[in-house]
């Protein structure tokens, strides 16, 4: 997965919650996880590259670690509440603000989301994981159509799709992209609350004079 990949992932995952907490709520990962995937399966029929995800046959359904990896970076960056109850916060709110053009030159993928969160966002984690269940897709190794509630547990069931292969891609300049990468990058953060932390305790120190 390239830099561009994981900063677009990170955006419209900021604007999927949005969205969906617009039109229901974003209760849990598992409910997560099945917004991604459906938002993905459509775009990859379309053959357009939005979200770059590989999703497997897990316990509840389809699964990708990467979603997981990347709400704790938007929850360690300040951008998500947490796992449960899944919301932004303010300072996502105004980066998606700040972000308006890029959303807006990237349409097709806008309304995905949308269309995500008008249909499904209504319904109950267990709901929508049932609903997903019912979904054919076709397995590529074995060359047949299977539901999902039958897929074997650990087969891929969707992929990223390349940018080689795709008509239409998730469009970001470079400019953009860079400010994005440092925004995005946890080791950056990681680096500002030390940062943050040694003023902190500096303070406290001149205040007390101790050492």
């Amino acid at each position: 997965m390239t830099i561009k990949d994981r900063v677009a992932n990170n955006l419209l995952l900021l604007y999927l919650i949005k969205e969906c907490n617009q039109k229901g709520r974003v209760e849990n990962l598992l409910k997560l996880q099945k917004l991604v995937f459906l938002t993905q399966r459509k775009s990859v029929k379309q053959k357009a590259k939005g979200f770059s995800y590989n999703f497997f046959r897990w316990r509840m359904g389809p699964f990708s670690a990467d979603v997981n990896e990347d709400l704790d970076l938007l929850v360690d960056c300040g951008y998500v509440t947490g796992k449960h109850n899944i919301r932004l916060t303010s300072m996502a709110e105004a980066l998606l603000e700040k972000c308006k053009e890029i959303i807006d030159d990237n349409s097709y993928f806008v309304t995905n989301i949308r269309r995500t969160a008008g249909n499904y966002a209504k319904y109950y984690p267990d709901e929508l994981k049932d609903r997903v269940y019912k979904i054919s897709v076709f397995l590529p190794r074995i060359r047949k159509s299977m539901l999902i509630k039958s897929v074997p547990m650990g087969t891929l069931i969707l992929f990223r799709t390349s940018d080689r292969k795709a008509l239409s891609k998730f469009t970001i300049d470079e400019d953009w992209l860079a400010t994005l990468e440092t925004i995005f990058d946890r080791e950056a953060i990681e680096s500002l609350k030390r940062s943050q932390r040694d003023a902190a305790e500096g303070r406290i120190h001149e205040s007390t004079g101790k050492l």
